[in-house]
């Protein structure tokens, strides 16, 4: 189960915070934050992967929120409006999604070998 937030929220979040449109996204902030990544570096930002030493198959974003709000807010972000530098904002939107998705494979990983 999760523990606070969900993956869905996490992204939605997020993808508000890089005050990116989830209105005209097709389908909230996964897509947004997708189209965006793409012209990004998964690896720039080190989110880290949540609850990585955790034993076992529960699931926690609040974390990985937070690291984005903190580097939203170092890029120079207000949490509301576009990044002025695009280039960091797709960095933050491919670091994000590269933790989100570690995240799950990890906890997969966990509970098939279980």
């Amino acid at each position: 189960g999760t523990l606070d937030d969900s993956q869905g929220e996490a992204y939605d979040k997020s993808a508000r915070m890089l005050g990116l449109d989830l209105d005209n996204a097709g389908g909230g902030g996964g897509p947004a934050l997708e189209a965006l990544a793409r012209e990004g570096n998964p690896k720039a930002v080190n989110f880290g992967v949540p609850m990585r030493g955790r034993r076992n198959c529960h699931f926690s974003f609040a974390g990985l929120k937070t690291a984005v709000r903190m580097a939203v807010l170092k890029a120079g972000g207000d949490l509301t409006n576009p990044l002025p530098d695009p280039k960091a904002a797709a960095d933050i939107a491919a670091s994000f999604q590269h933790a989100a998705v570690r995240h799950l494979e990890d906890r997969l990983t966990r509970a098939v070998g279980l």
